[in-house]
């Protein structure tokens, strides 16, 4: 904290403490979230919006990384269980290549939820990589490169955790 009752995010503006926002500036952070994790992704954001300042707060709060983490954990845990048959009504896995990663995927997993200062952009792709149908994690990416891999997405992700 500094002297102003604020918090830093990862050198990032202040972010004041809770209750300071209106109700407004709260329900845009949850309800555009998407799209503010878009824009905080690709650097085009207002530093200085409330709705922003809220949308990092929540990314890097303990609960929140928790959530990530165990998710990604759980992605593991039903894939060697179940394989294909754990996601028969969901988006198909990538069964082999999300096996073949796993230990990445839990060493995210362990740094999403662990580390005491993260990135934002590095919760988003960890995110990204559990609840985005075009995630290299699934097996249908329309309109994504060929390129794209489980590893290389986690690795991004990492690499984003700690640069920014």
């Amino acid at each position: 904290m500094t002297g102003s009752g604020t918090a830093t995010i990862g050198g990032s503006p202040p972010v004041p403490p809770s209750g300071w926002a209106r109700l407004i500036d709260r329900i845009i952070a949850r309800v555009c979230a998407r799209s503010l994790d878009d824009e905080l992704l690709n650097s085009g954001v207002d530093d200085g919006s409330p709705a922003v300042l809220l949308r990092r707060a929540r990314l890097l709060h303990h609960r929140y990384r928790s959530a990530v983490a165990s998710a990604l954990r759980r992605l593991i845990d039903e894939t060697r269980v179940g394989g294909r048959k754990a996601y028969a009504h969901r988006v198909p896995v990538k069964v082999r290549e999300v096996l073949r990663n796993a230990s990445l995927i839990l060493a995210l997993a362990d740094e999403v939820e662990n580390e005491e200062a993260v990135s934002p952009r590095g919760v988003i792709l960890a995110e990204r990589l559990i609840t985005d149908g075009r995630s290299p994690v699934y097996g249908l990416n329309f309109g994504e490169p060929r390129e794209a891999s489980v590893e290389s997405a986690v690795r991004h992700a990492r690499a984003a955790l700690h640069l920014g």
